[in-house]
């Protein structure tokens, strides 16, 4: 199998584990929204989990398997996906624009027994 084969694959079955974690969130949301067990369920689940912090249950009650909770994970799932770096991979090796303002990938400036360093800032 290919690289590029191999890649595709992966990247399908992180999105069908993607959509699969969302319906599931979704599912679980209309049931801990929907049922009274449910509800009570979700109540002690946050109270137990926060019961060291100031916060409230009207504080976090709205927000716990909303809409917007669902989106932000999908979102971040689907970023996850499209992530370069993977544990125990190859490092990435992007393009980056040199102090004489040429650019290049990034990998070509190592040299043995020196430290690799990239400046990360503003110029505005």
């Amino acid at each position: 199998m290919t690289t590029t084969m191999k890649e595709t694959v992966v990247f399908c079955v992180g999105f069908v584990g993607l959509l699969w974690r969302t319906v599931m969130t979704i599912a679980m949301m209309a049931w801990w929204r929907l049922t009274t067990k449910g509800r009570n369920s979700l109540r002690q689940l946050m109270n137990s989990v926060l019961a060291e912090t100031a916060l409230k249950e009207e504080d976090y009650v709205d927000s716990v398997f909303s809409f917007a909770h669902v989106k932000n994970v999908f979102h971040a799932d689907y970023v996850e996906l499209w992530r370069q770096a993977r544990m125990h991979g190859p490092a990435p090796n992007p393009v980056v624009v040199t102090l004489t303002g040429h650019r290049q990938p990034l990998l070509t400036a190592m040299k043995a027994g020196r430290p690799l360093v990239l400046g990360f800032g503003s110029c505005s």
